[in-house]
């Protein structure tokens, strides 16, 4: 028996007729006005099929899917055995294919099944062959419609719920896939974010212990001074790098309004330096590399306490 499930997906259907359109249309009303009839009244129902006209077969599916609704039932006969006895048959949208009768009852999960015409079982025969429900175990069971007709619309049926869950099966898939990758590439981005930081981190520790280590030397070169300017360059380096250090820790902790402030505080402190060195006698001033790194230091100061406003 061949199986309709493994069907390509991609195989060309013919345009729906505007009869066609209409009747896919006027059930999806009525699936909505059983599940979901609050959507009918506000009108929300209209909204969908016209943004999926020329689409409602698919639509329609969708939504018996997503409610659970029956999608067909009949009075067939069901072979048992040799005999066929009437049962009442119902296929729901979940695949789930139930008949009840005299014979006793049963289910099938036509989720993956082949379905196809039987005319050696009995008039307007047809064999459908899936796993019992609830089992593991694929078994085939016979039922007999009125006609060929009505044999057809079953066939039909049964290989259209088939074909939705495997593309059902494809998209989730698909998503799947999608998911993954939107994980990867966010890993991705913050691992760079991260060495972003840590290397902007390590350069301003770098550029922190160059000006500590200049002012170090000047404080060394001219400690033998022990002029009060002198001190007061020393102590205003101090806790303008003290002040730069502790904003930074504020600013990537995110608490910006303290950063402000501790920002604020350095670029005073850059201020009082530079009134130390005007105040130093010229020959006893520092170095151009120390008077550079204070005026870098004031313009980075302040530029970071605007941002952290």
């Amino acid at each position: 028996m061949a199986s309709y499930a493994e069907a390509p997906e991609d195989e060309p259907s013919p345009e729906p007729s505007a009869d066609e359109q209409r009747k896919a249309a006027d059930a999806i009303r009525r699936c909505y006005m059983e599940a979901n009839p609050e959507k009918v009244a506000s009108g929300a129902v209209e909204v969908l099929l016209r943004k999926y006209r020329g689409q409602e077969a698919m639509l329609l599916q969708r939504v018996r899917y997503r409610y659970s609704l029956e999608i067909k039932k009949g009075r067939l006969r069901h072979r048992i055995n040799s005999s066929w006895a009437a049962a009442n048959v119902s296929l729901r949208a979940d695949g789930r294919l139930s008949w009840s009768g005299p014979g006793g009852d049963g289910a099938l999960d036509v989720r993956t099944c082949e379905c196809e015409p039987a005319r050696h079982e009995a008039k307007a025969a047809f064999v459908v062959a899936a796993r019992e429900a609830g089992g593991t175990a694929t078994v085939e069971r016979a039922f007999a419609a009125a006609d060929d007709q009505e044999r057809d619309a079953w066939v039909a049926e049964l290989r259209k719920t088939a074909r939705f869950f495997e593309r059902l099966e494809r998209e989730k898939a698909c998503q799947a896939e999608e998911s993954e990758a939107l994980e990867q590439a966010a890993r991705a981005s913050a691992a760079t974010a991260e060495a972003e930081a840590a290397a902007r981190r390590e350069a301003e520790a770098e550029e922190t212990a160059a000006l500590a280590a200049s002012a170090r030397e000047f404080s060394q070169k001219r400690a033998a001074e022990g002029s009060a300017p002198l001190a007061a360059l020393e102590a205003a380096l101090d806790d303008a790098l003290k002040s730069a250090t502790e904003a930074r820790g504020l600013e990537e902790r995110r608490k910006f309004r303290r950063a402000h402030e501790a920002y604020r505080a350095a670029v005073s402190a850059y201020v009082a330096a530079r009134r130390a060195v005007a105040d130093l006698l010229p020959d006893a001033r520092p170095e151009r590399d120390v008077l550079d790194l204070i005026e870098s230091g004031s313009r980075q100061c302040r530029a970071a306490a605007d941002a952290c406003r």
